[in-house]
């Protein structure tokens, strides 16, 4: 079996969100030998990296990045990126502190996994003006419309149930031809 090909989003291998003990559980989702491929908040920024759609993901995982209209301020070019480089089944999830999964949750958290709505409600709380209202409505449109939300044991999950799939299967028939 091929290793699982995850991309990790707003943090790197010695980060603070990566390295969380109670991520533990997420990181069992990738099985063994994992390719990491990271995009920090300073060099390799998401989504202008990775520079290239070529390679595919199994996982996009947004380690702490609790602003999300950042990461999307160019909302089309992020949401075609994701689209292009995660696999169909792939999956997107989003991680926080445990301390912001308590305020959130309201309880202790087994893994530190969130829905995107409370990475929304968040921010919303600095936010309130109609651009914001906009951005939060499109994406939510988004999610809704190219993934299926899930919930198993503490790991809030969105299924990829759209992408780039003719552009998958070209390139793994490129790889094998």
């Amino acid at each position: 079996m091929e290793p699982k090909q995850v991309l990790v989003v707003c943090s790197n291998p010695d980060g603070r969100d990566f390295n969380e003990p109670l991520n533990v559980k997420v990181k069992e989702l990738f099985g063994d030998n994992p390719v990491y491929t990271f995009c920090d908040e300073t060099i390799n920024k998401f989504p202008s990296y990775p520079i290239s759609d070529e390679k595919i993901y199994d996982f996009i995982w947004f380690a702490g990045c609790n602003i999300l209209s950042h990461l999307f301020l160019d909302f089309d070019f992020t949401t075609t990126k994701i689209k292009n480089i995660l696999k169909i089944g792939g999956k997107i999830f989003f991680t926080e502190s445990k301390e912001y999964k308590i305020e959130y949750i309201k309880k202790e958290p087994n893994t530190l996994t969130v829905p995107i709505s409370i990475l929304l409600q968040h921010q919303s709380k600095f936010r309130q003006d109609d651009e914001y209202k906009l951005f939060e409505s499109k994406l939510l449109a988004f999610v809704k419309e190219n993934f299926i939300f899930s919930l198993k044991d503490d790991l809030f999950l969105y299924q990829c149930n759209k992408s780039g799939l003719k552009k998958y299967l070209q390139l793994k028939k490129n790889i094998y031809n």
